[in-house]
């Protein structure tokens, strides 16, 4: 508060010189505490002081309160230009783009959300309620790859281990150009990458001469299991090998259908939970 000395009718002329200094040194320091604040040159405002170094324009403090009573009470106009940003009285904001990177505890939450456009995910997603399919436009896609089985996919010592963490269905083409493939034609698969509950279907696309049969692990370290309704998932032994057997025509179709299991003590098989035309697979 500004406390100016009043003159007074009744009081000596010499003395108003005295007063009037008075006076003017009070405004000077008023001005002089307002220019702290706001910087004409710049034109930006300091509340807090502690931000030495600000762009022209801006303004620094510890609160806004915004109590308009309807319409925008914050808007972004780039080059006083369309709003890029608005936030409304009601607490609607609308914007161009939401980069939100925190995590564990800062990570964003949202009570619900509506989305018009297509959303991407880059990392997990989980889900701990139902996911409702049955919209009128709702619809599903799932990613392949046909894979040409190779010798260096081939056989315990195999340099090429088939991956499919990042799978769900595989077509394998055995025939590798009609020759016969070593290692019984045995596909090692690596399965290093793959996530508790992960399915992956297996389809053989075409035959060899050599068969078409999965490497199965070593003793203790199987990579199949099936379900035995007598003593639940069990590992497939090592020495069997799952192998697609294509009936006679028109039955050729040969697939299985994997799920990456924890089958007990922390043992993860493939857990083969369908068949057709499959042997050694249970």
């Amino acid at each position: 508060m500004i406390q100016l000395t009043r003159l007074s009718l009744n009081a000596l002329v010499v003395n108003y010189i005295n007063t009037h200094n008075q006076n003017c040194v009070v405004l000077e320091n008023s001005i002089n505490a307002l220019n702290d604040l706001i910087a004409t040159n710049s034109k930006t405002v300091s509340l807090t002081a502690r931000i030495p170094s600000k762009q022209n324009g801006s303004a620094e403090m510890s609160a806004l309160y915004l109590t308009a009573e309807a319409g925008i009470v914050f808007s972004v106009n780039p080059n006083g230009g369309n709003a890029v940003a608005a936030l409304d009285v009601s607490g609607i904001l609308s914007l161009v783009k939401v980069a939100a990177s925190g995590t564990g505890d800062n990570k964003s939450t949202f009570a619900d959300a509506n989305f018009s456009g297509a959303v991407g995910i880059d990392g997990g997603l989980t889900v701990n309620s139902h996911l409702n399919m049955l919209g009128s436009n709702s619809k599903s896609s799932w990613k392949y790859r046909s894979v040409t089985v190779t010798s260096s996919m081939t056989g315990a010592g195999a340099t090429n281990p088939l991956d499919i963490s990042k799978d769900y269905i595989i077509h394998l083409d055995y025939n590798n150009s009609g020759a016969a493939l070593p290692n019984n034609s045995e596909i090692k698969l690596d399965t290093s990458g793959l996530s508790e509950g992960q399915i992956v279907k297996f389809y053989c696309l075409r035959e060899n001469s050599g068969g078409q049969r999965i490497f199965n692990g070593t003793t203790g370290a199987e990579v199949f299991a099936y379900i035995n309704p007598s003593s639940g998932m069990v590992s497939i032994s090592a020495a069997t090998k799952p192998t697609f057997s294509p009936a006679a025509a028109p039955d050729g179709l040969t697939y299985m259908v994997c799920q990456w299991t924890n089958i007990g003590g922390n043992q993860f098989r493939l857990l083969v939970i369908e068949s057709k035309n499959v042997t050694n697979v249970g």
